[in-house]
């Protein structure tokens, strides 16, 4: 009997709600990329709902499409990030998605995996989850057991060669193939267990702790720790903040996902490390394609170059953004995020910028003929403090009488920490006004 769209879709939804949560100690880019995922599907899935409500229509591999879209774009998105099914199995969005592979199959003659990740070339479906890892060319899953059986025969071979001096192009060779360094690490690196695993059967050849091993990783409670590392990372936050393309939708972003004690600077922290041209384009408005290395339409060969080019601009922008007008329409809370992503951006081209120093040899900002100038380092330690007031629960409307503003307010008001600065005070004298005298401190 075939099933309505309208049941199926209801009878998935339900099934999404029974679920358990996902593990919630993953990192902060692994939460927010499944929590953003979840918000696509629901949306989705509340869609059909509506355009489905009256109708008859039965499921078919057609009307079903845009499911099946939603996993093949994200399988695109997240691949060679950690969070790939084999790598976070337990993460919220992956338990979801892998329901809904079930659910999808009975339409299709497909295997779940195959539509999980339509790219990956399987040649065992027994396999859990928590069972295997991509080789690095992102389509051919390797057994975790068979990853150390490659190792071991890497061992042997190799004290093969040393025994007869033989070159690594030798004929001696196993018949198992290669694995890359980024492979082995992720082999051995692949949960707790596995140290104590290759240690246990390729050096004492324990078989105990072999057997162990093997029941550990079929057991749920198994914990992958297999990691792409730091260019997992970025991939990942190119993957989160692709549809992120103004400060508004940023400050949102971060105020509905992010807690601003714990999470904000979290977050910023891995932006401005590991991809600091995603903070340029969003918050400056830059003409900057991440994943290409593409700036004002040209491509650059290596990360260095690409950075190196776009710094002069990122300069000459925030000044410019700073004149705008910048916090309309929006409440304590988005007024307090989009201000710390200004002041991290500040930080960015204010790190990679120069340190003048006197004639005397004592630092300055700024070579200004008869004017105050303060230090990079004096700067930078006035913007680390404005950043903490603002993350902190300082009311906006005292800021500008709070002890530690007025420590650090000669270079707070200075140069382009000043402009922003500004505009925080304006906001601050505002919401003076507003309060009614008898409660004004």
């Amino acid at each position: 009997m075939k099933t309505r769209v309208r049941d199926f879709i209801d009878a998935l939804t339900a099934e999404i709600q029974a679920l358990p949560d996902g593990k919630n100690d993953y990192d902060v880019l692994i939460r927010l990329e499944s929590e953003i995922s979840i918000e696509r599907l629901l949306h989705l899935l509340d869609k059909f709902k509506l355009d489905y409500a009256q109708s008859e229509e039965t499921v078919s591999e057609e009307n079903m499409k845009p499911l099946f879209d939603f996993l093949e774009d994200r399988w695109a998105n997240i691949q060679k990030t950690d969070a790939i099914y084999p790598h976070t199995p337990k993460s919220g969005i992956n338990f979801i998605c892998l329901l809904l592979a079930r659910h999808l199959a009975k339409v299709t003659n497909r295997h779940p995996y195959d539509i999980l990740m339509p790219s990956v070339r399987f040649a065992n479906y027994e396999l859990k989850l928590s069972e295997f890892i991509l080789r690095d060319d992102g389509i051919t899953p390797l057994e975790v057991v068979e990853g150390f059986a490659c190792l071991e025969d890497e061992k042997v071979e190799t004290k093969i060669q040393e025994s007869y001096l033989l070159r690594r192009d030798s004929p001696i060779r196993s018949s198992r193939s290669k694995l890359s360094l980024s492979e082995v690490h992720r082999i051995l690196c692949h949960s707790k267990e596995a140290p104590g695993y290759w240690k246990a059967i390729y050096s004492t050849k324990n078989t105990t702790e072999e057997a162990r091993f093997i029941e550990a990783l079929k057991s749920d409670n198994y914990s992958v720790t297999a990691s792409y590392s730091t260019e997992g990372e970025k991939c990942l936050i190119n993957c989160i903040l692709r549809n992120i393309t103004t400060r508004d939708e940023l400050a949102r972003f971060m105020a509905t996902h992010l807690t601003k004690e714990h999470g904000w600077q979290h977050f910023l922290d891995k932006i401005c490390s590991l991809s600091p041209e995603n903070m340029f384009r969003i918050m400056l408005d830059m003409d900057i394609e991440p994943t290409a290395l593409r700036y004002n339409g040209k491509v650059y060969s290596n990360t260095a170059d690409f950075h190196k080019a776009m710094l002069p601009d990122v300069a000459v922008k925030l000044p410019y953004v700073l004149k705008t007008d910048l916090l309309n329409d929006l409440d304590d809370l988005h007024i307090r995020a989009l201000l710390l992503c200004l002041l991290r951006t500040y930080k960015l081209t204010r790190n990679e910028g120069p340190v003048y120093t006197s004639l005397f040899g004592h630092s300055i900002g700024y070579r200004l003929w008869g004017a105050t100038t303060y230090s990079k380092e004096d700067k930078l330690k006035a913007c680390d403090a404005l950043i903490g007031l603002l993350i902190s629960d300082t009311p906006l409307d005292t800021i500008r009488n709070d002890a530690v503003f007025k420590k650090h307010e000669g270079p707070l008001m200075n140069d382009t920490l000043g402009s922003i600065t500004k505009i925080l005070l304006e906001i601050s004298d505002k919401k003076l006004e507003d309060k009614p005298v008898a409660l004004r401190a």
